[in-house]
């Protein structure tokens, strides 16, 4: 019975970096094909039908495999952006996230960045607080720690510090919150503006 030729799967990862930083590609076929980029670096590559490869992209690119035999082809493609900048990034978890904690006086979660898809040369240019909150939150990061409030709601301290890791944000109960009280957050964010460290 004659099978026409197919692309199971084709994966960047991550696929946001910063120019020049090495990216992953995987891909699963069923029968060996033809890989290119677009904008074109090299002329098309000759791969297995499965494998993976690092690529190290200076611009956005479009990776495309294609496999074709006498009864037909088929083909997919993965887009890595590149940026020297990025937006703004809001970092943060639900309070009825597993990592939550309410305990006395103060809640807290924790966002863990340590298995994200992002760039390793990611790092923070600064934190402020997200539009619209008006608390007090204490920042750990990196070895350091901030607290932001109405009178401060952005800092540098941790410029320069990469953005993956773990960061723990918590914020005081204030006058009549208790852990159950609907007053209290339904969520703690920290706004993050991100650059590539080179």
């Amino acid at each position: 019975m004659a099978c026409s030729p197919a692309v199971r799967a084709l994966r960047a990862e991550p696929n946001v970096t910063c120019p020049g930083d090495p990216a992953s590609l995987t891909w699963d076929a069923s029968m060996a094909g033809g890989l290119t980029d677009t904008p074109s670096t090299a002329p098309t590559l000759w791969v297995p039908n499965s494998g993976s490869m690092k690529v190290y992209p200076q611009v956005k690119t479009t990776y495309r495999l294609e496999v074709h035999n006498w009864f037909g082809s088929d083909a997919r493609e993965v887009d890595i952006d590149v940026r020297s900048s990025f937006p703004t990034k809001t970092l943060g978890r639900s309070l009825s996230d597993p990592s939550a904690r309410c305990a006395q006086d103060q809640v807290s979660v924790e966002v863990d960045l340590t298995t994200t898809g992002w760039s390793n040369d990611l790092v923070v240019q600064s934190v402020r607080l997200p539009d619209g909150v008006h608390r007090t939150l204490h920042v750990e990061h990196d070895s350091k720690e901030l607290t932001l409030d109405d009178q401060n709601r952005e800092s540098n301290a941790l410029t320069g510090s990469p953005v993956l890791g773990r960061w723990i944000l918590s914020t005081p109960l204030t006058e009549g919150e208790v852990c159950s009280s609907p007053t209290i957050p339904p969520s703690l964010g920290l706004a993050v503006e991100l650059s590539c460290a080179r």
